[in-house]
């Protein structure tokens, strides 16, 4: 991140009762603190689950547009999930699932990536 972006956020985080330091950044709590890594030995990565965060677009692009019911997902709307979601292709079939906003069993259809992983 560039300083000029950087200052006014950390600025930000100390008007609001932020604790912001040098340190190891694996302490940081959030809300709590903002550890910036004390020296380059302390800059890590952490592995995602791309395929988690793939779920959670289509869940939430799901319920932004009401889609409760598989027979309402057009074909154009699982080609653009497969592109949105970056797989080649994209298998949709009809199945229950549940419906991350209310935590009951919806009928959404079921998106499998393009290596059989599913995404819904």
């Amino acid at each position: 991140m560039q300083e000029s972006t950087l200052q006014p956020q950390l600025a930000f985080a100390r008007e609001n009762g932020i604790e912001v330091k040098f340190g190891d950044p694996r302490e940081e709590k959030p809300g709590v603190s903002v550890i910036l890594p004390k020296d380059p030995s302390y800059f890590k990565y952490v592995e995602a689950d791309i395929n988690k965060f793939r779920r959670s677009l289509i869940k939430k692009a799901c319920k932004a547009h009401g889609v409760t019911d598989a027979s309402k997902v057009t074909d154009a709307d699982k080609e653009f999930l497969a592109a949105e979601t970056k797989n080649k292709r994209c298998v949709c079939r009809g199945s229950v699932k549940k419906n991350c906003s209310t935590g009951t069993n919806r009928n959404v259809d079921k998106i499998k990536g393009e290596n059989g992983t599913n995404l819904l």
